[in-house]
């Protein structure tokens, strides 16, 4: 409900960073990284002075970082399925 209320405001104001940024949050906040990213990364070209662009990069930097920790689906069920057999 959130997102779709940011992506509505965004259809009247596309250059209105508050909302730029709490999409971008939204997005994260969801586990939707590939989204989140990009959205950090529009946020970056339009604000690249303020402090709010300071938290925006760190949590850019963050995504990347864990990019690298993230599983596949397929990789994630088949730990569920190994744990199931296990009794986990």
């Amino acid at each position: 409900m959130a997102l779709e209320y940011t992506d509505k405001s965004l259809a009247i104001d596309p250059d209105r960073l508050p909302t730029l940024f709490n999409r971008a949050l939204i997005l994260e906040e969801l586990g939707l990284v590939i989204q989140a990213k990009q959205a950090w990364e529009e946020y970056l070209k339009r604000d690249s002075t303020s402090e709010w662009s300071a938290e925006a990069g760190k949590r850019l930097d963050a995504l990347e970082q864990n990019k690298t920790q993230s599983r596949t689906p397929p990789e994630i069920i088949g730990d569920f399925w190994a744990a199931f057999d296990a009794g986990d």
